[in-house]
């Protein structure tokens, strides 16, 4: 007997995202059929992105990868030099900007562990700091060697599920942070902020590091900028939180 397959429950707020990034997406892509372009990209559905992804966090790089086809021309697809395939242009948007992100932190970590080696002992330098050196500066991808489209999915998965990992999640916003930030622009005294801010103490800095991965539109600088109302403020936070912000006034 097939086991069942565990339901995975996603945020209100990622699944209002995926829908309308879903909806967007398909028009440019009738779009740019209908004015006779051939593209090798197929239309998104949205039980099948869900189905394919195992929490918020991915859904949130899934989304991610429909809105790099920003335009209808972004579906053009081309065999460009350096690429032994064809892509489209969004999808390569979507690998530049991993590439970028995965680059910036490998090179934060590379300069952390060459620090290290001031303090360290032979042994250590030889067998742990070195050889991880030389593991991170290979990771970033070479596009020419890149075989197949099937090796191009599994690069474009590999940099989001790095990415995702928390230790690597580089947001440079610690909860405290976060926190501290909420009370200066006084957030909490906002109808329902306490409350916000109740939720967001009793996270673990785990589960904070990877919620802000999930909602990273919510970051630190989303919290200072005065052009947005506090209101506002506490009530996309909550909505990100699951809180029903109408139950709180």
């Amino acid at each position: 007997m097939a086991k069942k397959r565990y339901q995975v429950r996603f945020t209100k707020a990622a699944l209002r995202d995926l829908s309308k990034a879903v909806s967007r997406y398909n028009s440019m892509l009738t779009r740019y059929q209908k004015t006779g372009g051939k593209t090798i990209a197929k239309r998104a559905d949205v039980s099948e992105i869900k189905s394919s992804v195992k929490n918020t966090a991915e859904l949130r790089e899934y989304i991610k990868r429909l809105t790099d086809y920003r335009k209808v021309s972004d579906f053009k697809t081309e065999h460009l030099p350096g690429y032994r395939f064809k892509t489209t242009r969004g999808e390569r948007r979507s690998l530049n900007r991993l590439d970028t992100a995965a680059r910036r932190r490998y090179n934060k970590e590379i300069g952390q562990l060459k620090k290290s080696i001031v303090t360290a002992s032979s042994e250590e330098i030889i067998n742990d700091i070195l050889p991880k050196i030389a593991e991170l500066e290979a990771r970033p991808v070479v596009v020419s060697n890149i075989k197949n489209r099937q090796s191009f999915a599994k690069i474009l998965t590999r940099y989001e599920k790095e990415r995702l990992r928390p230790e690597l999640i580089e947001t440079g916003i610690t909860l405290s942070h976060y926190l501290a930030a909420f009370s200066a622009v006084g957030l909490e005294n906002v109808t329902g902020g306490r409350e916000v801010f109740h939720k967001l103490s009793n996270f673990s800095d785990r589960e904070f590091a990877v919620w802000m991965a999930e909602n990273d539109s919510i970051d630190i600088d989303f919290i200072y900028d005065f052009g947005i109302a506090p209101r506002a403020k506490v009530n996309q936070i909550s909505a990100r939180l699951g809180m029903d912000i109408d139950n709180l006034l």
